[in-house]
């Protein structure tokens, strides 16, 4: 059936989490500040990609009160919101934590995947009007929608899979009463290069049959579907491709989810790499993470681009190799995190002129994920 209702065994998912997360270390708290005031406050993912990841909080007064540890959480892990919530993804668990991004503790759990189905790896999860979480799952075929309790319903995207059978699901982004999905398409049996081109899925909540694909243009659409705060109904998506090469088709894409099309906004050749991360703040203001097509190296960059004239406008930061992780807009600033050894923090960049405005030194893992307050 395309859209089904089972029970999972929540009991046994919990415990071979807590297994599976293995020793962390003892609970830690600091609180570090930038000097500057902002807009918004924000909610930082640090991990330090290898056992373990834990949570900060970044208040208007720009000061980072960071908790490593306590929360117990694997080293593959994101964060997402949406509806005024807060989910921190646990992939290697396969599990969705909402937490307090305030307080940044965990405030109930739910399993992403069913008892005996195998890895789900949930990549992104949303909101709908009835406050069902639809979460994204990138080693199955089906979309898991969490109802509370023990509940798993799905549907099946398998139709729109490539030669693998899975769709290799991505963001997911709900409004106006329908679901987006990015699905990247891309080959597991050859350790992931892309298949074609990306889409991005339609679907109705109320109706789930109801399914509208929409092409994109380029390949292996990445990280999250970022809607415009000038037009609700624009969602925008980095489309890396392949990170070694640049490519024409691949870039940045703009999905009009009211007329149900797609184009490109950017290119990789004026980007001068592969996207990873992208957000607008205006019709003629965009940021992006840039990964160079240095093999085995990947440098980043963090760059502001015009949608309306396809281009770069100026170049915020550089790094030596793939350290800028997590990109967010809080008002008058663009908030990055910096993994650069020995120097891992937090910028602050001044949208109005690119300079730096202020920093934050992180000290117990590297960023790895930002999410603004609003």
């Amino acid at each position: 059936m395309l859209y089904q209702a089972r029970r999972v065994k929540r009991l046994a998912v919990l415990t071979a989490w807590a297994l599976a997360a293995g020793c962390v270390t003892p609970e830690t708290s600091s609180t570090t500040c930038a000097g500057i005031a902002l807009d918004e406050p924000l909610v930082l993912l640090e991990s330090d990609l290898r056992t373990t990841s834990g949570l900060g909080a970044i208040g208007r007064d720009g000061c980072l009160t960071e908790v490593a540890g306590a929360l117990a959480l694997g080293a593959d892990t994101q964060l997402a919101s949406s509806a005024g919530r807060v989910f921190l993804l646990d992939r290697d668990a396969g599990l969705v934590h909402e937490i307090d991004p305030v307080a940044l503790r965990i405030l109930r759990t739910f399993p992403a995947e069913l008892a005996g189905e195998g890895r789900s790896n949930p990549q992104d999860a949303a909101v709908d009007a009835e406050g069902r979480i639809w979460v994204t799952r990138f080693e199955q075929a089906t979309l898991a929608i969490l109802s509370g309790g023990d509940r798993i319903d799905t549907i099946d995207l398998g139709a729109f899979a490539d030669a693998d059978g899975l769709p290799e699901m991505a963001g997911i982004h709900i409004a106006g009463g329908r679901a987006h999905v990015a699905l990247q398409k891309l080959d597991a049996a050859a350790i992931y290069p892309p298949t074609g081109p990306g889409a991005v899925l339609s679907i109705g909540t109320a109706d789930p049959s109801d399914i509208r694909p929409i092409p994109l243009i380029g390949r292996n659409p990445f990280n999250r579907l970022a809607p415009a705060p000038f037009d609700p109904s624009l969602l925008v998506v980095a489309t890396p491709g392949f990170f070694d090469e640049v490519s024409p088709d691949d870039g940045i894409d703009l999905v009009d989810t009211g007329a149900g099309a797609a184009r490109q906004l950017i290119g990789e050749p004026a980007l001068g790499g592969s996207a990873t991360e992208v957000r607008l703040a205006a019709p003629d203001e965009g940021y992006a993470i840039v990964a160079g097509p240095e093999e085995g190296v990947n440098p980043t960059s963090v760059v502001a681009f015009n949608p309306e004239t396809g281009q770069v406008t100026r170049t915020l930061a550089r790094a030596d190799g793939f350290y800028h992780w997590g990109l967010e807009l809080a008002g008058r600033h663009v908030v990055v995190g910096d993994r650069t050894p020995g120097g891992a923090r937090v910028l602050f960049f001044d949208r109005a002129t690119g300079a730096v405005d202020g920093e934050i030194p992180v000290q117990q893992m590297a960023p790895v994920s930002l999410r603004a307050l609003r």
